[in-house]
């Protein structure tokens, strides 16, 4: 098992992330006893748990936390293939997107790769302004979305540095 190094410099959305109380569906085997109980059932034509033969059931269950976060997980492909949610620290009450994709406005690279490229990146007030007014124009779209999910009140667009260890 390896470590993978990235390092990004450009505009990114930073979403905060507030924990409330929300109900989610949850199909699944519910006899305690089974070594996959409560584990979530996708398939809707499994009918029966294929370790205990207990039925699959649906269930309303509470949580606490950021129903954004999962709700994420279900936003539209095409938007969602745009922006890279970068592993925020564990205690992090924020979440960090940066884009997928090459932004024709603004030419430089904004990811590396630091085991392989050379990174050599001249950052002016100027620069800065630029291309926080680009990104905001070419990923409008995808910024309208996110803020749809996350309240327009929870996200901010910064410009900063940020490097990832996996």
């Amino acid at each position: 098992m390896g470590l993978s190094y990235s390092l990004y410099i450009g505009p990114y959305i930073q979403c905060t992330e507030i924990a409330t109380p929300y109900e989610i569906n949850k199909r699944a085997c519910w006899n305690r006893q089974c070594s996959q109980a409560e584990q979530s059932v996708w398939d809707n034509e499994k009918l029966f748990c294929s370790k205990c033969g207990n039925a699959i059931e649906n269930k309303k269950i509470s949580k606490v936390g950021n129903q954004c976060r999962e709700a994420w997980e279900d936003m539209v492909t095409e938007y969602k293939e745009h922006l890279y949610p970068v592993n925020s620290p564990q205690k992090s009450n924020h979440i960090i997107m940066v884009p997928n994709i090459q932004m024709k406005t603004i030419s430089r690279s904004l990811a590396f790769n630091t085991r392989s490229d050379s990174i050599n990146v001249e950052v002016t007030p100027q620069s800065i302004t630029d291309e926080l007014k680009n990104f905001k124009t070419e990923m409008n779209s995808e910024i309208a979305i996110v803020e749809k999910y996350w309240g327009k009140e929870n996200v901010t667009i910064k410009w900063g540095i940020i490097h990832e260890i996996n």
